[in-house]
């Protein structure tokens, strides 16, 4: 009886804990340990960056969703995608008309955050806009 009280209730702990926000200002389940996310700021156009993002999520994994946020005073595009079996969310915002500021976010189902993946993507955009 004891056991399967303190179980519930361990459950019950776990699920109210269990939410992360997100760049693209969604939630999703996970408990935030450690940092989770790696940003780079470019002398490039928004549009640029912003597909320059997307071929790099679409090389080194897969792309599952692109939205653009409105309620934002900047522009805001953002991805969403796996790479290595991470989600990942990136969040392209422009800075100023003439810098744009990428944030990558990598999560891990179990694990939680997945900053060597985050990286390697916003690395591989920096890559991409050198094309």
């Amino acid at each position: 009886m004891k056991f399967g009280f303190l179980a519930i209730l361990a459950g019950v702990a776990l699920g109210v804990a269990g939410c992360v926000n997100t760049v693209n200002d969604q939630k999703t389940a996970g408990i935030y340990l450690s940092r989770d996310k790696v940003s780079g700021n470019y002398k490039f156009p928004l549009n640029t960056v912003y597909e320059a993002s997307k071929r790099a999520l679409s090389s080194l994994g897969q792309m599952t969703r692109e939205s653009t946020l409105l309620e934002s005073t900047n522009q805001v595009r953002t991805l969403e995608g796996k790479v290595q079996d991470t989600d990942v969310w990136i969040r392209v915002e422009a800075a100023s008309p003439q810098v744009t500021a990428v944030t990558v976010q990598a999560r891990s189902t179990w694990v939680g955050s997945n900053v060597p993946v985050a990286h390697e993507v916003e690395k591989q955009i920096a890559l991409e806009l050198a094309r």
